[in-house]
This record gives structure tokens, sequence and C-alpha cells, in this order.
């Protein structure tokens, strides 16, 4: 009697040991499924697809190839795609061909898409000159994953009235950025994840994202100001996705 005690013993504990096995390896694949969802992402079409991070290297934010793609709205206008495609071409050429961009058909798989915006109200003809609102000049939303961006959302900002959405025959973004690519630079360096600064002397200044408004709008106030991409910036670039 003792015997079949103990033979009974001994199977309960072998089964015990493989029902402990298999909810262990139940629990390691459902560890490893969960890592491989983390390094998924899913498109607007609902497919999704493995992040293959070329520069994981790099601690921070940042884009996990190149070249990164991008696309431009219609609703822009000539002038400002224009102005956009400078701004991606000086990026490029300034970081020695270490950061390139490709002009990219559609939005939905593109990495940077560029939407505009035009303020109604903001701009008035006066008698003694044009009158021009306080307003941001762009917003940049940024899709992430882990420390990979996999989508920058960008909105420029400009006027309503003018050749886009009106009848004026200047675009209704020269009034408040004077013609100078300084804001899409510090744009598109912001879906870089370069932060805005206090220093005047920077393309990521603050107030490079911001029109203070003025009563009577004064071309002469814009000689002077074009600015150049930081050479902190560049070298960063350069040195993070310069050695692949």
């Amino acid at each position: 009697m003792s015997s079949w005690l103990n033979f009974f013993v001994a199977m309960f504990g072998i089964l015990a040991l493989v029902i402990l096995g298999i909810y262990g390896l139940y629990n390691l694949a459902d560890d490893i499924v969960e890592t491989k969802s983390d390094n998924n992402i899913v498109n607007e079409n609902g497919d999704e697809f493995s992040i293959e991070d070329d520069f994981s290297k790099i601690e921070g934010l940042h884009w996990s190839h190149m070249p990164i793609s991008y696309y431009i709205y219609e609703e822009c206008g000539k002038y400002e795609i224009s102005r956009m495609e400078r701004a991606f071409d000086k990026i490029q050429a300034d970081s020695y061909g270490v950061i390139t961009f490709e002009k990219h058909n559609s939005s939905v798989v593109s990495d940077i898409e560029v939407r505009c915006l035009f303020l109604e109200n903001c701009y008035k003809k006066m008698s003694y000159g044009d009158s021009i609102c306080s307003h941001d000049l762009s917003e940049v939303k940024l899709d992430v994953k882990g420390n990979v961006i996999t989508k920058a959302r960008i909105e420029l900002i400009g006027l309503a009235g003018f050749v886009e959405t009106g009848t004026l025959g200047l675009s209704g973004f020269v009034g408040a950025t004077c013609g100078h690519l300084n804001r899409e630079l510090h744009t598109l360096l912001r879906a870089f994840a370069y932060p805005e600064n206090s220093d005047s002397d920077s393309i990521m200044y603050v107030l490079e994202n911001f029109f203070p408004g003025q009563e009577q709008y004064d071309i002469r106030n814009c000689i002077g100001n074009a600015k150049e991409i930081d050479l902190e910036i560049l070298s960063d670039l350069v040195e993070n996705y310069g050695d692949v």
C-alpha cells in the first residue's frame, strides 16, 4: 500500500513539473510576442512592420534610416513648396550628404508629412501700411517608438487671403517670414527632435517659430535676419548619422 502511495505521489510530482514547465514556456512565448510587438509599428493602412534601426547607436530620439522621405501637400502652394524643398536641400548639402531626403508621392508612407494652415483675419490692409497679427509659424508632432522617430507631422502656418486661398498676388507665407528660410530650417530640425532654445543667434531660437505681430509691417525689418544652421547641430547630425 505504501509503495502504491509513493508511486502516486511521484507521478503527481512529475505531472506538476510538466504543468509548470508548460506554463513557463507559455509565459516566455508571451514575452517574446510582446517584445516583438514593441519593435513593430503600424502604418495608416493597419499593416504592421518591424523597425530596422540603422542608427541604433544613437541614444536619443532619431530616425532609423536614410534617406528620409517627405510629402508636401499641394495646398501649401508653389511658393512654400519651393521653400520647403530648398530647406531639405540645404540640410542635405550642409551635412555633406550625410542627411538625405527623397520626395514621395504619398503622405501615408512618407516619413515627413507637410501640411499648411492659413489664418483668417490675421492680415489687414491699412491706410498707413499692412497689419499682421501675432501667431505661431509652425507646429511639429513626432510619432515615436522607443527612441526612434517613425513619423513627423508638420503644419506650416500662413496668412489667408493671398494667392493660395484668395486673390492677392503674393504668397501668404511672405509677410511673417521675411522670405528667409529660417522658419523652414527651424521646423525641419524640430523634426529631428532638436529643441527650441533661448539663443537669439541660433536657428532653433524659439522666436524663429513665432511672429510677434506688427501694426505697421515694414519689409526693411527683414534685412540681415537670415540665419544659417548652427555648426553644433550640423556636427551632431554628421557624427550621429555619418557612421553606420
